[in-house]
């Protein structure tokens, strides 16, 4: 006899209305849903840096590799990683704490300071992850929307602060909107809110802004950054957050041990001596993500939105058609993109990542094509 148990009794509350994070498409599953070939994919819906070139990277974790004993584990305090990352950010290593992605840099935050009495406060649309960590914790998300430009109304978003919350989480470079958001009402932000700040920087690099530095002025004010966008290590995940030391103090004990793997620990010390190699390669991103904006706008059916990222977002425009069909269409021809079409404020919007000029001119083609222009 085979033992069977009602195994949803035993799921947490929390996962009552738990809305399932949707992330880029699975090229597996692609492939043998449309019945293409590797070979034949444009994946550009995960905002990854398609400029870094795949031979050069190879080479730097081969190097890598010859330090590495896989049979040990990696050193759980992340010693000359954060040290490494210190000198790059202009920072100390006691102010830095490193994990599996951002993702997991966001979840130790959340485990110290949110319980299901907390409330999480930010300005939709933005990065989909912060409501599914509040919502893994059982807590309160509440939110303001943009303004009809993206930009953001402080006054309004302190208005909805309660006495239960915790956090207010702001991405500049905005995830994805695309754009920045001033600095001065950052500030504003910052200096009005009795809680911990989070501003998340992971598109940064593109826009040549960031806050970093502030953590010596504001002692509830966390940064985050990550190499999955700018330093092309998306595979990889190495997040950072970049906060006082006090603080620092507190959340590293609780973070997942080893959750900063032994490549990754070897390899980031030994790319940010790259530094030269990754600015050059942002400066091609921005340099073609401002051709692709130029040529978008030509579309008529598309309304085009600037971007400081390495994406572009646009709202289609054509009777008849949405973002939906037009994902759908694209991935015929084997082109991937991402629909944002159920995020508040953006309907019927697809987002774009940069590619390089070979890419952009297939994805143009089509969809010019698709759009009847």
């Amino acid at each position: 006899m085979i033992k069977r148990i009602d195994y949803r009794k035993l799921l947490s509350k929390n996962l009552k209305n738990f809305e399932y994070y949707q992330s880029g498409a699975s090229l597996p599953d692609t492939i043998k849903k449309f019945g293409l070939e590797i070979k034949d994919i444009i994946k550009i819906d995960a905002n990854e840096n398609v400029f870094i070139e795949p031979s050069w990277m190879q080479e730097q974790i081969k190097k890598c590799l010859q330090k590495i004993n896989l049979a040990r584990y990696p050193d759980p305090l992340y010693i000359e990683t954060r040290k490494s990352l210190a000198k790059y950010f202009g920072l100390d290593y006691n102010e830095i704490i490193v994990g599996n992605g951002s993702d997991d840099v966001f979840m130790t935050i959340f485990h110290t300071v949110i319980d299901n009495q907390s409330e999480i406060l930010v300005a939709e649309p933005t990065f989909s992850m912060y409501k599914f960590f509040t919502d893994i914790l059982g807590a309160k998300y509440s939110y303001v929307l943009l303004n009809d430009d993206f930009t953001i109304d402080v006054e309004k978003l302190l208005s909805k602060v309660s006495k239960n919350t915790k956090l207010m989480i702001v991405a500049s470079p905005n995830n994805p909107t695309g754009n920045t958001f001033q600095t001065d009402k950052i500030k504003y932000l910052i200096e009005n809110f009795n809680g911990i700040f989070i501003l998340d920087e992971a598109y940064a690099a593109y826009s040549n802004i960031s806050l970093i530095d502030w953590i010596h002025k504001y002692n509830n004010l966390i940064i985050i950054r990550t190499f999955s966008k700018s330093l092309g290590l998306a595979g990889l995940r190495v997040g950072i957050m970049a906060l006082n030391k006090e603080l620092a103090d507190i959340l590293r004990p609780i973070q997942i041990p080893y959750s900063l793997n032994i490549v990754a620990q070897y390899l980031v010390p030994q790319l940010l001596k790259e530094k030269e190699y990754f600015l050059k390669k942002i400066e091609e991103v921005k340099k073609e993500r401002e051709w692709l904006f130029s040529e978008l706008t030509k579309i008529k059916e598309l309304k085009v939105y600037p971007s400081k990222t390495n994406f572009i977002l646009a709202r289609v425009l054509k009777d008849g058609l949405n973002a939906k069909i037009v994902c759908e269409e694209l991935i015929k021809s084997g082109i991937i993109i991402r629909d944002r079409s159920k995020v508040p404020l953006l309907s019927n919007c697809i987002r774009i990542t940069v590619g390089t000029r070979k890419i952009n001119l297939i994805l143009l083609k089509q969809l010019k094509r698709i759009l009847g222009d």
